[in-house]
């Protein structure tokens, strides 16, 4: 984009000077011609005073031949514009006639010299010369009034020129500035400024008087990269033009909005109750409207507000609405978080839990916890997922809740999973897991799955531990399965078919399709513990255990089920056909090494 706002301003450089190249090439043009009248004028008075001075001497027997050539020759050159006194002709027609009409006299004058040699009387050569004089006078003042008109003429033209091609280069140069204004500050997309515009026009906005209370808001489209793929990327163009027309109502003036990225937008918006619940409806609407899909209720937004007081710089505003928009995301759809001092603080948390992450994984202080799996029909240990807790400090201890997301927002958690499944493999190998078919689920974030060199990285640590895929169990929760590129998909049933097991975690919490199922390339379901936590429909929730567990068995995909916390709900599983359980029935996630005392010295065993 710079570069070529440096090739127009070059094109505009080269344009302007080409107008003046012109404008002086016109000048030079104007003096040239204006010294070639002058020595015109010059030569005409010359025959005026030359002529007499010639028939001076013939009235007084002292003959000059040499001057009849000379005004000969001369005439002829003020007449034509050719001879060896280099004159221009100047064209005018009163001029030529009182040149011919000299000529004409200057002819009978020489006859009458011819005469006054032979002896005539002088008296009509006095006479000639009188007249002579007159017209040549005449002449010469005729040259005068002819140069001075010419020049008065360049003036115009050059004047004219000069006004209508600064005029044109002025209209030319602001459309080409709309035009880099149209690239530089304009959306092309939706139409709307971009940010960088936006953050202008507020400063403008701003330093007028305003009684009003205003706030900046940020907000996109909660999955909206699963709307892209799912639909087409012609459906999310759609969307983003449908909510730039929203977003220009609703901005306290139209050039007060924004989108930057793919769907994130801006506004500046006089505050007023529920007004993010107002703007969301009006969205909503518009897309209901004008959208070909009929996808309106399934779209939702996240916003993050800032209520601006005070004096306080653009950069700061937008600094603060984004904290407050990143904290949205992380909550559940259809939210506003409205920027306050803890945001900040908990920014800074954040950065040192980052900054201290790296050195921590370094000091192994990311602990190894599992939390054992059972069959439901018989109670018997069969596998563990390896879960992760953080030795923050000497005496904080932190759960996944409180740095996953974190980690994921910020694209660390490749890291952390990495590091993860290298722990698991060493236990794994440690403890000779794989000769007791004891199998290790570890969870894998979306972040990490989408890495160029996932795979590569996978069986290099395998590799290094001499760990079979047989041994570990890959899950991914139903929100990461949503939108799954292609190559995602193909890399999980390469997996698969090198000996993974593929599970999908956290199942029902999302928006999956059960039909979803039989295109993905899985082999067990986990159903979300919210499922048994719920007591206000039971009987709802048996019910729709149950139909997912049969619908899974008929896909030939296992079923294992989070939160089994009573005896009660394990008869419940296992009436169902539940494959497996997991939950505190059992056993709460403990650390590696009472997991080794506490359960692996026993395998084999049916718990009771």
């Amino acid at each position: 984009m710079l570069n070529d706002h440096n090739k127009k301003s070059t094109h505009n450089i080269i344009i302007f000077s080409a107008i003046w190249i012109v404008a002086i090439g016109i000048l030079m043009f104007s003096l040239y011609q204006n010294l070639g009248y002058a020595k015109v004028i010059n030569y005409s008075g010359v025959v005026r005073g030359a002529t007499q001075r010639l028939i001076k001497k013939e009235l007084t027997n002292h003959p000059d031949d040499d001057m009849i050539v000379y005004l000969d020759d001369l005439l002829e050159n003020l007449h034509t514009g050719q001879g060896s006194f280099n004159l221009i002709k100047i064209d005018d027609e009163n001029y030529q006639n009182q040149i011919q009409s000299m000529m004409i006299k200057w002819e009978e004058i020489k006859t009458e010299i011819k005469n006054i040699r032979a002896g005539e009387s002088p008296d009509r050569l006095f006479s000639l010369s009188e007249n002579y004089f007159e017209d040549a006078d005449r002449m010469v003042h005729t040259v005068e009034k002819y140069s001075n008109l010419q020049l008065k003429q360049l003036i115009i033209f050059f004047l004219f020129y000069l006004v209508l091609s600064i005029g044109a280069f002025i209209i030319w140069y602001r459309f080409k500035q709309d035009e880099l204004n149209k690239v530089l500050y304009i959306d092309s997309l939706s139409g709307i400024p971009n940010l960088t515009a936006f953050e202008l026009n507020v400063v403008a906005y701003l330093e007028k008087k305003q009684d009003k209370e205003l706030v900046v808001l940020c907000f996109d489209i909660d999955d909206f990269k699963f709307l892209n793929t799912s639909y087409g990327y012609s459906l999310g163009d759609s969307l983003i033009k449908i909510i730039a027309k929203v977003v220009k109502k609703v901005a306290v003036q139209r050039d007060c909005c924004a989108r930057s990225g793919a769907d994130n937008f801006y506004l500046l918006a006089e505050n007023c109750k529920d007004l993010y619940v107002h703007i969301g409806t009006q969205l909503i609407e518009a897309i209901q409207k004008e959208c070909e899909f009929d996808i309106a209720s399934d779209i939702s937004f996240s916003f993050g507000g800032f209520k601006i007081q005070g004096d306080i710089e653009i950069r700061e505003i937008i600094d603060r609405v984004h904290l407050a928009h990143k904290n949205a995301k992380s909550m559940k759809s259809d939210a506003i978080v409205w920027y306050d001092h803890t945001l900040t603080v908990q920014l800074l948390e954040d950065n040192m839990k980052i900054k201290q992450m790296h050195r921590d994984l370094k000091e192994e202080k990311f602990l190894l916890y599992l939390q054992p799996k059972f069959d439901v029909a018989t109670q018997e240990i069969i596998g563990a997922e390896a879960l992760v807790r953080w030795q923050f400090s000497k005496d904080v201890f932190l759960y996944p809740d409180s740095f996953i997301p974190l980690f994921e927002l910020t694209g660390n958690i490749f890291e952390l999973d990495f590091y993860m499944l290298e722990k698991t493999c060493a236990y794994i190998k440690t403890h000779h897991l794989e000769q007791n078919d004891f199998k290790v689920s570890i969870n894998f974030s979306r972040v990490t799955l989408y890495r160029k060199n996932f795979r590569e990285q996978l069986f290099i640590i395998l590799d290094k531990y001499d760990v079979r895929p047989t041994s570990l169990e890959i899950e991914i929760t139903e929100n990461s399965i949503n939108g799954l590129s292609d190559p995602i998909i193909y890399l999980l049933q390469d997996l698969r078919q090198q000996g993974f097991l593929i599970s999908i975690d956290d199942f029902g919490t999302g928006y999956s399709s059960l039909s979803l199922l039989s295109s993905l390339p899985v082999d067990i379901l986990k159903i979300d513990k919210a499922f048994l936590l719920d007591k206000h429909n039971e009987k709802n929730i048996q019910d729709i255990l149950g139909l997912i567990i049969s619908v899974a068995h008929s896909l030939n995909i296992k079923v294992i089920c989070e939160g089994v916390e009573t005896q009660e709900q394990a008869s419940l599983l296992k009436a169902l056909s539940c494959d497996y359980g997991q939950g505190y029935l059992i056993s709460k996630p403990i650390d590696e090494n009472d997991f080794e005392s506490k359960y692996l010295a026993r395998k084999g065993r049916a718990v009771r």
